[in-house]
């Protein structure tokens, strides 16, 4: 009825991964193992199986929706069979999301952890099997074993850790109904949006990344003359000699070791008075753009589909979030000029569109449901602008005559306060004195009563 799957591969881009070997297994203690690509001649004179034979061979045990097939994060083994020619491959269970969905404030859901968690039992590491450094070799290179060993282990791990939590989302109906209609209906249009990717204009990234470069060497050279001599920017040891040292900066952090800091919080404190810390971040902030996006984007486009393929990943954060990796396609800069044209790289194929939709002040919505506040409330239910119609009150002002700045502070002030925002956080937001923040804070609370009832 249940068996557990389990591909060893040359790659965790599951775009790019050959099958090394597929481990199954169907009873507790056991597994068994089937190697494909291996040299023809190792030591002990074992070849790898023919992986079309040895596919065709599961075909049937792969289309049985009577079998239940069981994986630890089977979105990749899935994405990878699609690769060989298999379509939707049900039913499926996977360990992975079952734990995620018991405890989602695990911080972590891996194999590993999960063995030691549940079976107090440390399991062989895929490190110990392939080795680190200079030392490390494929997985197709591994004494057969070992590689046997490991890999069955991981089946045998995996088929017992799912008949462990399948008893205790037994006990749970709720969350195996949020297992099985939210969770498991997700994994499979994630595939399906992982492997469609994301178009960018190569050509267009290219040239921005040779504007950046002109940008970071012209602020280079503006460092270098406030600084009076050269150095390199990206070495907080010469930074520190420079800044507090030589230019006599005050140091207003200092890291565990006792050094005065040049961190990004720190440089943006003394940039407010000071212009080389100002530089410093500028520089910092492209160079990050160049290095993170226009450069490494290019690099990373599927050789194939040239496109980009990030991988979603459904049990890392503990909200129940999506995050991406490689690449993050959830960070992509906004807020400055810069970040925006790498932004504008991303494209739709022709004749299609680029649609972004984003719930209108959800975290309000649910502050002003929970407190019941007649002013939060009155502006929802008649559709103002709730930013405006904050800085409306804060600032004693018309609606009509609200401006950009007004609604801005409003929205720091708004968004600041359900998350226990104190006056000096406000400050530092909105570059304000401590005076006025706090004035602000003491008007919101008195023009929204039933919002500081409800924080108390």
């Amino acid at each position: 009825k249940y068996v557990s799957i389990d591909l060893e591969t040359t790659s965790v881009n599951p775009m790019l991964a050959e099958i090394v070997g597929i481990s199954v297994s169907y009873n507790k203690n056991s597994g068994f193992y089937i190697p494909i690509l291996y040299p023809e001649k190792k030591k002990n004179n074992f070849g790898g199986n023919d992986l079309e034979v040895a596919l065709s061979i599961m075909k049937e045990f792969f289309e049985d929706k009577e079998i239940k097939k069981v994986g630890q994060n089977i979105k990749y083994d899935l994405q990878i069979l699609n690769n060989n020619g298999f379509g939707k491959i049900y039913p499926i269970d996977d360990t992975m999301l079952m734990s995620y969905t018991l405890s989602a404030g695990l911080h972590n859901h891996n194999l590993d952890f999960l063995s030691e968690k549940y079976f107090n039992y440390n399991k062989v590491s895929y490190k110990e099997i392939v080795g680190t450094g200079k030392k490390e070799v494929k997985f197709s290179e591994v004494d057969i074993d070992k590689a046997s060993f490991y890999a069955c282990e991981d089946a045998d791990i995996t088929l017992r850790l799912f008949n462990h939590l399948n008893k205790m989302l037994a006990d749970q109906p709720k969350l195996l109904n949020l297992l099985k209609d939210i969770e498991y209906p997700m994994l499979n249009s994630l595939i399906r949006v992982e492997r469609n990717g994301a178009k960018i204009d190569a050509k267009m990234l290219s040239e921005y990344s040779d504007v950046l470069s002109i940008k970071i060497e012209e602020l280079s050279k503006t460092a270098y003359e406030v600084a009076g001599e050269e150095f390199n920017m990206d070495s907080p040891k010469q930074l520190v000699e420079i800044l507090y040292n030589k230019l006599d900066l005050p140091v207003l952090k200092k890291t565990p070791k006792g050094q005065p800091s040049t961190n990004e919080d720190t440089l943006q404190r003394l940039a407010e008075e000071f212009e080389l810390p100002k530089t410093i971040i500028e520089y910092r902030g492209l160079a990050k753009l160049k290095s993170t996006y226009t450069d490494s984007l290019i690099k990373i486009q599927h050789p194939i589909t040239n496109r980009i393929h990030t991988s979603y990943q459904q049990a890392v954060t503990s909200t129940g979030r999506l995050s991406s990796t490689e690449p993050n396609l959830q960070n992509i800069p906004i807020k400055t000029p810069e970040g925006r044209k790498i932004r504008e790289a991303f494209i739709a194929e022709k004749g299609n569109v680029l649609i972004s939709a984003d719930y209108s002040q959800i975290e309000l919505r649910i502050m002003a449901h929970l407190s019941g506040d007649k002013n939060l409330t009155h502006a929802f239910k008649n559709n103002i602008d709730v930013h405006s119609a904050t800085a409306s009150e804060i600032f004693n002002v018309p609606l009509e005559n609200v401006t950009p700045d007004h609604r801005r502070s409003a929205k720091a002030i708004n968004f600041g306060l359900i998350y226990g925002m104190s006056a000096f956080g406000l400050t530092r937001q909105l570059g304000i004195p401590r005076n006025e923040a706090q004035a602000y804070l003491d008007t919101y609370f008195e023009r929204y009563t039933g919002v500081k009832d409800y924080m108390d």
